[in-house]
């Protein structure tokens, strides 16, 4: 299901069917958790743990452009609490904490914009 909402996303020619995709990925990450939570197989929910990481970093990079190409303010802190989530499953995946890095990064830097617009 991962690779076929990504295949999703990437074909998507409207912001609607990138918006579908977001959602059934959500969905789907929704699905896995609920499994890795109810599992007592070690190497299904170890498994399981490696995917949903791997949903959860789409979701939030998703998010943040789906947010930006409708001119909507970026919800931050769910995007961050999404990348802390991924760092918590997959402690030693640097693409987790690499993309956790960068959205802490990116939310400083868009406050500072919206600090100068306001005192302008």
């Amino acid at each position: 299901m991962y690779s076929i909402y990504k295949f999703m996303w990437a074909k998507a020619d409207n912001k609607e069917s990138k918006k579908n995709a977001l959602l059934g990925l959500e969905k789907y990450c929704g699905s896995l958790e609920e499994r890795h939570t109810s599992s007592n197989n070690f190497k299904d929910t170890h498994s399981t743990k490696q995917l949903l990481g791997r949903c959860i970093l789409k979701v939030a990079k998703w998010s943040v452009i789906t947010h930006e190409e409708e001119k909507k303010e970026v919800p931050w802190g769910k995007i961050i609490a999404l990348q802390r989530k991924a760092t918590e499953l997959r402690p030693t995946y640097y693409k987790a904490w690499h993309s956790w890095a960068l959205m802490n990064y990116q939310s400083v830097q868009n406050e500072g914009k919206g600090e100068k617009s306001k005192s302008a």
